[in-house]
C-alpha cells in the first residue's frame, strides 16, 4: 500500500485533468445547442448522463494530495457550469453551492463521501473486508491529508 501511494505521488494529473474538462466541455456545448427543445428537467437528465459522467468519473483523483488547487479548482468549475444552463433565472452572482442546490446536484465533495459510504456499506453487508477496507482506508487517508 505504501508502494502505491508513493506511486501516486509521481503521477502528473494535469493531462487527464485537462481532458476530462474538455470532453465536458465538448459534450455541455452540444447540450447548450439543442436546450431549447429541452425543459429543465429534462435538460438536467441529458446533463447527468454526458457531461457528469465524464466529470465523475474516476472522481477519487480530485483528493489527491499530489493535485494542486489549480486543477482541482478547474474541475470544480467544469462541475458548476452544467447546471447554469438548465437552471431557470439563472444570474452570474449564484454560488457553486447554489447551482448545485437548485439543480439536485451533488457536489464533488460530496460524491467523494457517497463513494465512501458505498464501499463501507459493501465492506459490512458483503463480508470481504480485506481489498475492500484496505481501499476505503487508502481513500480516507487521501481525503484528511487534503483537507
Amino acid at each position: 500500500m505504501v508502494g502505491q501511494a508513493l506511486l501516486l505521488y509521481r503521477l502528473q494529473w494535469s493531462p487527464q485533468v485537462a481532458n476530462t474538462i474538455k470532453k465536458s466541455k465538448s459534450a455541455l456545448h452540444a447540450i447548450c445547442l439543442i436546450k431549447k427543445y429541452w425543459n429543465p428537467v429534462e435538460c438536467r437528465t441529458l446533463i447527468t448522463s454526458n457531461v457528469y459522467s465524464i466529470l465523475y468519473y474516476n472522481s477519487e483523483i480530485w483528493n489527491i494530495p499530489k493535485l494542486n488547487k489549480q486543477l482541482k479548482s478547474h474541475l470544480k468549475t467544469s462541475s458548476a457550469n452544467a447546471p447554469k444552463i438548465c437552471t431557470p433565472n439563472y444570474n452570474m452572482y449564484m454560488s457553486n453551492n447554489t447551482l448545485h442546490s437548485i439543480n439536485k446536484r451533488a457536489q464533488p465533495s460530496q460524491i467523494l463521501l457517497y463513494k465512501n459510504a458505498i464501499l463501507l456499506q459493501k465492506t459490512y453487508l458483503f463480508n470481504i473486508p480485506h481489498l475492500e477496507w484496505v481501499s476505503l482506508n487508502f481513500n480516507q487517508i487521501l481525503t484528511s491529508i487534503t483537507e
